[in-house]
Protein backbone atom coordinates (compact mmCIF):
# COMPACT_ATOMS: atom_id res chain seq x y z
CA UNK A 1 0.00 0.00 0.00
CA UNK A 2 1.87 3.50 -1.17
CA UNK A 3 2.65 5.81 1.80
CA UNK A 4 1.73 9.75 0.46
CA UNK A 5 4.28 12.02 2.28
CA UNK A 6 4.08 16.03 2.01
CA UNK A 7 6.94 17.14 2.07
CA UNK A 8 6.36 21.47 3.25
CA UNK A 9 7.51 23.91 4.95
CA UNK A 10 5.69 27.68 5.52
CA UNK A 11 8.70 29.18 5.16
CA UNK A 12 10.26 29.79 1.69
CA UNK A 13 13.91 29.30 0.03
CA UNK A 14 15.27 26.94 3.07
CA UNK A 15 15.65 23.56 0.30
CA UNK A 16 11.73 21.98 0.17
CA UNK A 17 12.27 20.80 -3.46
CA UNK A 18 15.51 19.71 -2.71
CA UNK A 19 15.06 17.81 -0.21
CA UNK A 20 11.94 16.73 -2.05
CA UNK A 21 14.12 15.65 -4.78
CA UNK A 22 16.97 14.13 -2.92
CA UNK A 23 14.88 12.08 -0.37
CA UNK A 24 13.18 10.72 -3.55
CA UNK A 25 15.97 9.43 -5.62
CA UNK A 26 17.26 7.98 -2.53
CA UNK A 27 14.16 5.73 -1.62
CA UNK A 28 14.21 4.78 -5.23
CA UNK A 29 17.89 3.97 -5.64
CA UNK A 30 16.99 1.52 -2.11
CA UNK A 31 14.83 -0.14 -4.65
CA UNK A 32 11.33 1.48 -3.66
CA UNK A 33 9.16 2.60 -6.37
CA UNK A 34 8.67 6.28 -5.88
CA UNK A 35 6.63 9.26 -7.33
CA UNK A 36 7.25 12.72 -6.99
CA UNK A 37 4.36 14.69 -7.72
CA UNK A 38 5.62 18.69 -7.82
CA UNK A 39 2.25 20.65 -6.35
CA UNK A 40 3.75 23.83 -6.07
CA UNK A 41 1.65 25.99 -8.32
CA UNK A 42 3.55 29.26 -7.70
CA UNK A 43 7.25 28.56 -7.83
CA UNK A 44 6.65 25.40 -9.63
CA UNK A 45 10.97 23.84 -9.92
CA UNK A 46 11.19 20.48 -9.24
CA UNK A 47 11.60 19.41 -12.81
CA UNK A 48 14.15 21.85 -13.10
CA UNK A 49 15.95 20.14 -10.05
CA UNK A 50 15.52 16.88 -11.11
CA UNK A 51 16.16 17.19 -14.39
CA UNK A 52 13.10 16.99 -16.14
CA UNK A 53 12.47 19.97 -17.90
CA UNK A 54 12.77 18.72 -21.08
CA UNK A 55 10.57 15.73 -20.67
CA UNK A 56 7.92 17.03 -18.43
CA UNK A 57 5.49 17.91 -21.49
CA UNK A 58 2.38 17.25 -19.95
CA UNK A 59 1.02 18.08 -15.97
CA UNK A 60 -1.02 17.01 -13.47
CA UNK A 61 -3.74 19.54 -14.78
CA UNK A 62 -3.58 18.07 -17.73
CA UNK A 63 -4.53 14.58 -16.62
CA UNK A 64 -7.35 15.81 -14.46
CA UNK A 65 -9.05 17.49 -17.19
CA UNK A 66 -8.61 14.72 -19.62
CA UNK A 67 -6.17 16.63 -22.19
CA UNK A 68 -3.64 13.48 -21.94
CA UNK A 69 -3.65 10.02 -20.13
CA UNK A 70 -1.24 9.30 -16.79
CA UNK A 71 1.03 7.20 -18.49
CA UNK A 72 1.93 10.00 -20.84
CA UNK A 73 2.41 12.69 -18.41
CA UNK A 74 4.51 10.52 -16.19
CA UNK A 75 8.00 11.29 -16.54
CA UNK A 76 10.52 8.06 -15.90
CA UNK A 77 13.79 8.77 -14.41
CA UNK A 78 17.00 7.52 -17.14
CA UNK A 79 18.89 7.14 -13.44
CA UNK A 80 16.75 4.43 -11.88
CA UNK A 81 13.71 2.39 -13.37
CA UNK A 82 11.98 3.13 -9.79
CA UNK A 83 11.27 6.93 -10.10
CA UNK A 84 8.78 8.31 -11.61
CA UNK A 85 7.96 12.63 -11.73
CA UNK A 86 4.07 14.32 -12.31
CA UNK A 87 4.94 17.88 -13.00
CA UNK A 88 2.72 20.66 -11.58
CA UNK A 89 1.00 23.02 -14.41
CA UNK A 90 2.74 26.18 -15.72
CA UNK A 91 -0.24 28.20 -14.92
CA UNK A 92 -0.03 29.09 -11.26
CA UNK A 93 -3.98 29.97 -11.53
CA UNK A 94 -5.00 26.44 -12.96
CA UNK A 95 -8.50 25.42 -11.33
CA UNK A 96 -7.81 22.13 -9.43
CA UNK A 97 -10.50 21.20 -6.63
CA UNK A 98 -9.50 18.98 -3.74
CA UNK A 99 -11.49 16.57 -5.37
CA UNK A 100 -10.36 16.45 -8.70
CA UNK A 101 -6.89 16.13 -6.50
CA UNK A 102 -7.50 13.50 -4.88
CA UNK A 103 -9.51 11.52 -7.36
CA UNK A 104 -5.94 12.12 -9.14
CA UNK A 105 -4.29 10.24 -6.37
CA UNK A 106 -6.85 6.96 -6.36
CA UNK A 107 -5.96 6.79 -10.39
CA UNK A 108 -1.94 7.04 -9.58
CA UNK A 109 -2.50 4.19 -6.50
CA UNK A 110 -4.62 1.94 -8.86
CA UNK A 111 -2.77 2.13 -12.33
CA UNK A 112 0.74 2.33 -11.40
CA UNK A 113 3.56 1.68 -14.08
CA UNK A 114 3.92 -2.05 -14.31
CA UNK A 115 1.10 -2.57 -12.17
CA UNK A 116 2.98 -2.68 -8.99
CA UNK A 117 1.71 -0.18 -7.61
CA UNK A 118 4.22 2.82 -6.01
CA UNK A 119 5.71 2.30 -2.10
CA UNK A 120 5.74 6.23 -2.04
CA UNK A 121 4.18 8.75 -3.30
CA UNK A 122 6.03 12.41 -2.33
CA UNK A 123 4.26 15.48 -2.91
CA UNK A 124 6.02 19.02 -2.91
CA UNK A 125 4.03 21.61 -1.74
CA UNK A 126 4.34 24.85 0.11
CA UNK A 127 2.19 25.04 3.25
CA UNK A 128 2.39 29.09 3.11
CA UNK A 129 0.01 28.49 -0.10
CA UNK A 130 -3.28 28.14 1.21
CA UNK A 131 -4.54 26.63 -2.50
CA UNK A 132 -1.51 24.17 -2.64
CA UNK A 133 -1.89 22.58 0.59
CA UNK A 134 -5.79 22.67 0.16
CA UNK A 135 -5.29 20.27 -2.84
CA UNK A 136 -2.34 18.10 -1.12
CA UNK A 137 -2.75 17.59 2.74
CA UNK A 138 -5.87 15.58 2.62
CA UNK A 139 -4.37 13.22 0.83
CA UNK A 140 -1.13 12.45 2.38
CA UNK A 141 -0.74 10.52 5.52
CA UNK A 142 2.65 11.47 6.67
CA UNK A 143 4.56 14.70 6.58
CA UNK A 144 8.25 16.21 6.26
CA UNK A 145 8.62 19.51 7.60
CA UNK A 146 11.76 21.30 6.51
CA UNK A 147 13.63 23.79 7.87
CA UNK A 148 17.13 25.30 8.26
CA UNK A 149 19.57 26.45 11.12
CA UNK A 150 17.70 29.38 12.21
CA UNK A 151 15.32 30.43 15.05
CA UNK A 152 12.66 31.89 12.00
CA UNK A 153 12.86 28.72 10.01
CA UNK A 154 11.85 26.49 13.78
CA UNK A 155 9.08 29.02 14.04
CA UNK A 156 7.72 28.38 10.99
CA UNK A 157 7.90 24.71 11.22
CA UNK A 158 6.70 24.98 14.56
CA UNK A 159 3.60 26.93 13.03
CA UNK A 160 3.58 24.55 9.65
CA UNK A 161 3.36 21.33 11.78
CA UNK A 162 0.05 23.35 13.65
CA UNK A 163 -1.47 24.05 10.69
CA UNK A 164 -0.89 20.04 9.51
CA UNK A 165 -2.79 18.82 12.48
CA UNK A 166 -5.90 20.54 11.34
CA UNK A 167 -5.27 18.86 8.25
CA UNK A 168 -5.09 15.49 10.05
CA UNK A 169 -1.80 14.64 9.82
CA UNK A 170 -0.57 14.04 13.04
CA UNK A 171 2.42 11.59 11.73
CA UNK A 172 5.45 14.67 11.03
CA UNK A 173 9.10 14.55 11.06
CA UNK A 174 11.51 17.36 10.51
CA UNK A 175 14.29 17.83 8.37
CA UNK A 176 17.10 20.14 9.53
CA UNK A 177 18.48 21.13 5.82
CA UNK A 178 21.49 23.41 5.18
CA UNK A 179 23.12 22.25 8.34
CA UNK A 180 26.16 24.35 9.37
CA UNK A 181 27.66 21.70 12.13
CA UNK A 182 30.38 23.92 12.96
CA UNK A 183 28.50 27.32 14.08
CA UNK A 184 26.07 24.76 16.19
CA UNK A 185 29.11 24.53 18.11
CA UNK A 186 29.04 27.96 19.38
CA UNK A 187 27.25 29.16 21.66
CA UNK A 188 25.47 32.43 19.65
CA UNK A 189 23.54 29.55 17.43
CA UNK A 190 20.62 27.34 18.52
CA UNK A 191 22.08 23.48 19.23
CA UNK A 192 20.30 20.46 17.94
CA UNK A 193 18.72 19.22 20.78
CA UNK A 194 17.53 23.09 21.34
CA UNK A 195 16.14 22.68 17.94
CA UNK A 196 13.69 19.65 18.59
CA UNK A 197 12.64 20.91 22.12
CA UNK A 198 11.59 24.03 20.12
CA UNK A 199 9.56 22.44 17.51
CA UNK A 200 8.25 19.61 19.10
CA UNK A 201 8.69 17.42 15.91
CA UNK A 202 10.17 13.98 15.53
CA UNK A 203 13.87 14.53 14.13
CA UNK A 204 14.19 12.62 11.30
CA UNK A 205 17.73 13.43 9.91
CA UNK A 206 19.94 16.48 9.18
CA UNK A 207 21.48 17.28 5.51
CA UNK A 208 25.08 19.42 5.85
CA UNK A 209 25.24 22.24 3.84
CA UNK A 210 27.57 20.98 0.96
CA UNK A 211 28.35 23.06 -1.98
CA UNK A 212 28.51 20.32 -4.58
CA UNK A 213 24.61 19.82 -3.70
CA UNK A 214 24.11 23.42 -5.00
CA UNK A 215 26.42 23.11 -8.22
CA UNK A 216 24.32 19.33 -9.14
CA UNK A 217 21.15 21.08 -8.53
CA UNK A 218 22.09 23.61 -10.86
CA UNK A 219 22.74 21.37 -13.60
CA UNK A 220 19.54 19.25 -12.97
CA UNK A 221 21.35 16.45 -11.02
CA UNK A 222 21.19 14.93 -8.07
CA UNK A 223 23.35 14.50 -5.45
CA UNK A 224 23.00 10.51 -5.74
CA UNK A 225 25.06 11.12 -8.67
CA UNK A 226 28.10 12.03 -6.99
CA UNK A 227 30.64 9.44 -6.60
CA UNK A 228 32.75 10.48 -3.99
CA UNK A 229 32.16 10.23 -0.20
CA UNK A 230 30.07 12.71 0.55
CA UNK A 231 27.78 13.47 3.59
CA UNK A 232 24.80 15.55 1.77
CA UNK A 233 24.83 11.96 -0.15
CA UNK A 234 24.44 9.92 3.29
CA UNK A 235 22.37 12.42 4.51
CA UNK A 236 19.68 11.54 2.73
CA UNK A 237 20.04 7.91 2.38
CA UNK A 238 19.87 8.11 6.05
CA UNK A 239 16.54 9.74 5.91
CA UNK A 240 14.68 7.42 3.36
CA UNK A 241 15.87 4.26 5.75
CA UNK A 242 13.98 6.35 8.66
CA UNK A 243 11.28 6.94 6.76
CA UNK A 244 10.70 3.30 5.64
CA UNK A 245 11.31 2.06 9.29
CA UNK A 246 14.87 1.35 9.88
CA UNK A 247 16.84 2.52 12.90
CA UNK A 248 20.01 4.75 12.05
CA UNK A 249 21.96 7.16 14.24
CA UNK A 250 21.83 10.33 13.44
CA UNK A 251 25.27 11.44 12.04
CA UNK A 252 25.64 7.81 10.76
CA UNK A 253 28.69 7.47 8.03
CA UNK A 254 29.04 11.32 8.28
CA UNK A 255 32.70 12.38 8.16
CA UNK A 256 33.99 15.18 9.84
CA UNK A 257 35.03 15.42 13.84
CA UNK A 258 32.80 17.98 14.34
CA UNK A 259 29.88 15.75 14.22
CA UNK A 260 30.90 13.72 16.94
CA UNK A 261 30.59 16.88 18.96
CA UNK A 262 26.90 18.00 18.29
CA UNK A 263 25.07 15.87 20.51
CA UNK A 264 27.32 16.11 23.54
Amino acid sequence: MSQTVLITSCKGGIGKSTVAANLSMALALSGRKVLVIDCDFRMRCLDLIMGYENEAVFNLYDVIKGKCSLGKALVRDSRTDNLFFLAAPGDRYADVSPEEFEDLIEEIKNHAPDGTGFDYIIIDAPAADDDSLSLSAPVCNRAVIVCSHMPSAIRAAIFTGELLEKYGISDQKLVINSFDAKSSLESSRLGILDMIDSSKIMLIGIVPYDRTLMIYQEKGQLIAEYKKKNNARVAFENIAKRLYGRHIPLFEGFAGKEYKKILK
